[in-house]
């Protein structure tokens, strides 16, 4: 029996692990080697919460100072669910960024204008799954109708302390999201929710 050959579609599919595309995304990237990467620190228009999370700690213990700002929110009218998508991305930096290491902080910046709100979370962690670089891709341009773990996606083994779907979580609650390298050679998610046409005003 002669095997089919593999479609352009299956060579280029960011899904399979076994595709020609995915195959460029094998190593860990060091975001401080990153130089030509785009460099975003957010500035003095945003208020900032810095996180140090000690090991006693967890992401959970500050859920309270994620909702009061998510709560700033209001105006846009989408605050509630967008809750869930700053505290998955605060969790992503704490446990993916930046290891648990509590020597290392979680950032979260905000700030509000007439149309839009927006959080930029940022982690001191510099190592990053390169699988992250096509997950991210999926999901920016909506291509997943349903849930897909990271671990699932990458084959890593999987977190007992996670689903692995905060991503998906993120990029469902917000209307654009764009990452970058930070200062300290981290990552930093920036998400942003945007008013609706109908929306009243406060």
């Amino acid at each position: 029996m002669v095997q089919a050959k593999r479609s352009i579609e299956d060579i280029l599919s960011l899904l399979d692990q076994n595709s020609i595309i995915r195959s460029a995304f094998r190593d860990e990237i060091n975001l401080a080697e990153q130089t030509t990467l785009h460099e975003f620190n957010p500035d003095q228009t945003y208020t900032t919460l810095e996180l140090a999370i000690r090991k006693n700690q967890d992401t959970l213990d500050y859920q309270d100072k994620i909702a009061e700002i998510c709560k700033s929110a209001r105006p846009i009218g989408k605050h509630e669910r967008f809750y869930a998508g700053v505290n998955e991305a605060v969790r992503n930096a704490y446990q993916h960024g930046n290891k648990k290491d509590p020597a290392k902080k979680v950032t979260v910046s905000y700030k509000s204008t007439e149309d839009t709100f927006e959080v930029v979370v940022s982690d001191e962690g510099g190592k990053l799954n390169a699988s992250f670089i096509p997950f991210i891709l999926l999901h920016r341009y909506r291509e997943l109708n349903q849930p897909l773990s990271f671990y699932q996606f990458s084959g890593t083994k999987q977190s007992y302390e996670n689903s692995g779907i905060g991503t998906f979580v993120i990029h469902m609650v917000s209307d654009e999201v764009n990452y970058f390298r930070n200062s300290n050679g981290g990552l930093s998610v920036q998400m942003i929710i945007k008013k609706d046409k109908n929306q009243p005003k406060y």
